[in-house]
C-alpha cells in the first residue's frame, strides 16, 4: 500500500494543465487501489456552472493521471476497480432520495474508450451496499482470449464472480457468465497485493460428543452457529482456494441504535460492511495477519437506546486478534459520552516485523 501526502493538490495539478481559465477540480475522492498500485480517484470539474463527475486511473509511480470515464452530471460514485490491461472499468453509484433519504446502489461495466452511455447496467439495485473488483493475474502478459474476472459483492446477499469476454465494442448480457462464491455474508474485505477474499459469515460448527453403550445419540444443541472468518486465495492455476476459515469471538454491540444499515462505502482497503461491525484484517507479505475489531458497549445493563447527540457513557473497546501468533490484544477505555465515542475510529497499522 502506498501513501501519498497531499494528493489532492497533485492531481489538481496534473488535471488542470490544460483546462480553461475559471474551471473548477474539486471533490477529489478514492475509489479504488489495484494490484499494480494504481489508485482510481474520482473528482468534480465545474465549467460554466455546470457540473460533472469524471473517473481516472493515477499510476503513483509514474505520476500520471488518466481520464477514463465522465458522467452527464454529478452524481456520487462510491467506489471503482479497473481490470490489469486497463480495458475494462466497473463502478456503483449511490444514488439517495431526498424525501426517504433513503439509498441505492447501482454496479455499472464500461468497456474504456466508448461512449458513456454505453455503460452496462447490471439492473441491480439494492438499498444495501455494492462493491465491485476485478482480479489481477499473476501473469505479466494476457492473452486475448482470456476474459477478466470480476467479483461483486452484495451486502448480506452473496458474492458473485462474473468472467467478461466481449466479443464487440458493446457489452452485452452473453458476454458475462456468473459463479456464485459466497452466500450471506455480514462483512468481506478484498486485499489486492494478496489476492485474498476475506469475509464473515455465520458458519455452524459440529461438536462430536462420545455416548455411552445403550445411550441413545441426541442432535439436540450438536450444531452451533459462529461467526466466521474466512479467506478466498485467487491466482492464476485454480479459480479459488479456501486459506482461512477460523471461528471469531466477536463480542456483541449493545448500544442500542437505529443506524445498523448505514454504510462509510470504505473503498481503501475495499470493505464492505455496515456500522454494526467495525473491523479490517491487516496483512503483508510475511504470513502477517491481524484481525482488529472496534465496538462500543453499554457497561449499564439494561441498554436503551441512544441518540445522536445523547452523551451517556459507553466504553469504547478494540481488540487485534494476531492470529500468526495466537493471541488477542484487548483494550477497554471507559466512560466516554455516546456523542463523541461514535465519532471516533481507531488507526490500525502494522509497523516493523514480528519476531
Amino acid at each position: 500500500m502506498v501513501s501519498v501526502d497531499n494528493i489532492a493538490t497533485k492531481l489538481y495539478s496534473l488535471i488542470s494543465v490544460n483546462s480553461a481559465t475559471g474551471d473548477e477540480f474539486n471533490e477529489w475522492k478514492p475509489l479504488g487501489q489495484e494490484r499494480d498500485g494504481s489508485f482510481i480517484f474520482s473528482w468534480v470539474h465545474t465549467k460554466e456552472q455546470e457540473s460533472r463527475t469524471h473517473i481516472g486511473i493515477y499510476e503513483y509511480d509514474k505520476n500520471l493521471l488518466s481520464p477514463v470515464y465522465s458522467f452527464p452530471k454529478k452524481v456520487n460514485c462510491t467506489q471503482a476497480s479497473t481490470n490489469s490491461d486497463k480495458t475494462l472499468l466497473a463502478f456503483v453509484i449511490k444514488e439517495t432520495d431526498e424525501e426517504t433519504k433513503e439509498s441505492t446502489y447501482k454496479p455499472y461495466l464500461y468497456k474504456i474508450g466508448t461512449h458513456f452511455d454505453d455503460a452496462y447496467d447490471w439492473k441491480l439495485e439494492r438499498n444495501r451496499q455494492i462493491m465491485v473488483q476485478f482480479l489481477y493475474p499473476r501473469v505479466s502478459v494476457l492473452s486475448e482470449n482470456q476474459p477478466a474476472k470480476l467479483l461483486v459483492l452484495v451486502h448480506h446477499e452473496y458474492i458473485f464472480q462474473y468472467q467478461v469476454k466481449l466479443k464487440t465494442d458493446n457489452i452485452e448480457d452473453d458476454c458475462l457468465s456468473q459463479e456464485t462464491l459466497v452466500g450471506k455474508f455480514l462483512w468481506a474485505q478484498w486485499d489486492p497485493e494478496q489476492q485474498t477474499l476475506y469475509y464473515i459469515h455465520n458458519r455452524k460448527r459440529n461438536r462430536i460428543i462420545a455416548y455411552s453403550e445403550g445411550e441413545e445419540e441426541s442432535n439436540a444443541g450438536n450444531d452451533k452457529i459462529t461467526p466466521t472468518l474466512s479467506g478466498l486465495q485467487f491466482n492464476d492455476e485454480v479459480p479459488h482456494e479456501t486459506v482461512l476459515n477460523i471461528p471469531l469471538n466477536l463480542p456483541h454491540l449493545t448500544v442500542s441504535t437505529s443506524s445498523c444499515l448505514i454504510y462509510e462505502d470504505d473503498a481503501i482497503p475495499l470493505r464492505i460492511h455496515d456500522c454494526s461491525l467495525d473491523l479490517i484484517v491487516l496483512t503483508d507479505p510475511n504470513g502477517i495477519v491481524c484481525v482488529c475489531h472496534h465496538y462500543l458497549y453499554q457497561p449499564i445493563q439494561p441498554v436503551v437506546d441512544l441518540k445522536d447527540e445523547d452523551s451517556s457513557p459507553v466504553h469504547f473497546a478494540y481488540s487485534v486478534t494476531v492470529l500468526h501468533q495466537s493471541c488477542v490484544l484487548h483494550c477497554v477505555i471507559p466512560d466516554i459520552p455516546w456523542n463523541k465515542a461514535k465519532k471516533i475510529r481507531p488507526l490500525f497499522k502494522i509497523e516493523g516485523l514480528f519476531p
